[in-house]
């Protein structure tokens, strides 16, 4: 699934857990992480329920309104990439000064990491627009209840699979790891606009050819 491993591949939120791994006890990082992953599994439960309910009272044919969200999600995810592309740092620019809410973040409680998580796992615009693109794929799939459950498990796994792993690396082995997250940590905030460019261009671009095939088809 493409669409989850854009949201995997996210240096806020990547930033945001190397940032109480670093500044914290594991507990944080570890309420952040399960609450970001439930904010992913509420958004995409509301979405295939939506589109679910919706799609019993259509009688067009479900893969036309398929197609065009994704002729539309690939747009949208093709222009951040610009976007994104246009806004990287180079080489000499001075380092880009740290969103508050990233400085607030360092010293909060568990309970607080965690719901900070699930807002930023729901609420994020690009989650919300590769969670929909995801949930059009299982609702218009045919896939059964099973294949349903399956996919949106697949989906939220890989999704929050780069969060989890980074913080149960740093549970598992906090001395060894402390070094590398302070590495990732200041490669990602030199790279994270262009790596992000790279991946939100390409997933743009094959969303955008899946969703023209079946408007065409």
């Amino acid at each position: 699934m493409p669409l989850g491993l854009v949201v995997a591949i996210s240096p806020t939120i990547l930033t945001v857990v190397i940032v109480l791994l670093i500044g914290a006890q594991n507990a944080p990082a570890i309420g952040f992480s399960l609450g970001y992953t439930a904010g992913l599994t509420i958004d995409i439960l509301l979405f295939v329920l939506l589109g679910g309910l919706a799609g019993v009272n259509l009688t067009t044919n479900w893969t036309t309104y398929e197609g065009w969200i994704l002729v539309l999600i690939g747009i949208g995810l093709a222009a951040l990439g610009i976007r994104q592309f246009h806004h990287r740092r180079r080489t000499g620019d001075p380092p880009p000064p740290r969103p508050r809410w990233m400085a607030a973040i360092n010293g909060v409680g568990t309970v607080r990491a965690g719901l900070i998580g699930t807002g930023l796992g729901a609420l994020r615009p690009k989650n919300l627009l590769m969670i929909a693109a995801a949930s059009v794929a299982i609702v218009t799939g045919g896939l059964g209840a099973l294949g349903t459950a399956i996919g949106i498990v697949l989906f939220v796994a890989l999704s929050a699979s780069s969060v989890l792993a980074i913080t149960a690396l740093a549970v598992l082995g906090r001395d060894r790891m402390m070094p590398r997250l302070t590495e990732w940590q200041e490669w990602l905030e030199f790279h994270a606009a262009a790596m992000m460019s790279v991946v939100l261009l390409v997933v743009g671009v094959a969303v955008f050819g899946q969703g023209l095939g079946a408007v065409t088809s």
